[in-house]
């Protein structure tokens, strides 16, 4: 016997997440479409709909879009990758709600942005210049909250990059 709760959408998630209710939600799969962008779609309504403390998690990541929703969510504070499987899939803890934040705001993708990489002088001293901003701004908000271990373990990561 169903749930009372459970709902059936016979339609593509592109075209059902964003009408779906509000109501938060606890756990969610993403194991469906994997060509780009269809899991960053997914991620993006179902996973903010998550509650603090909600799990998400998303299936076949020896499909490239999968391993980026990994790479991404790693670096991001609001998240936490609980358990992961190699070429297999990957759960997500989420800590905090907040909005999903303006580039210079994601590591991610400001560590991988073409500034630092491109031809113009102008453009790679404003990416090394954002990129320093970013990362001492990060740290300063690590040393106010006394989380020593976690600026070492910061700076080691980005000495190895």
């Amino acid at each position: 016997m169903l749930p009372d709760r459970l709902e059936f959408r016979l339609e593509s998630s592109e075209k059902a997440l964003p009408a779906l209710e509000t109501t938060p939600l606890d756990f969610v799969l993403i194991d469906g479409a994997h060509g780009f962008p269809l899991p960053f779609i997914d991620w993006f309504y179902a996973g903010r709909r998550l509650r603090v403390g909600g799990v998400l998690a998303v299936d076949d990541l020896q499909i490239w879009t999968g391993r980026i929703l990994l790479e991404f969510l790693s670096t991001e504070q609001q998240w936490s990758i609980d358990h992961r499987v190699p070429f297999e899939f990957f759960a997500a803890r989420r800590l905090a709600e907040g909005p999903v934040g303006e580039w210079l705001d994601q590591p991610y993708v400001l560590h991988r942005s073409i500034m630092p990489n491109s031809t113009s002088r102008g453009r790679r001293y404003v990416g090394y210049g954002a990129t320093g901003y970013h990362l001492g701004q990060a740290a300063i908000g690590l040393i106010r909250e006394g989380k020593w271990s976690e600026l070492r373990s910061r700076m080691s990561s980005m000495r190895a990059s």
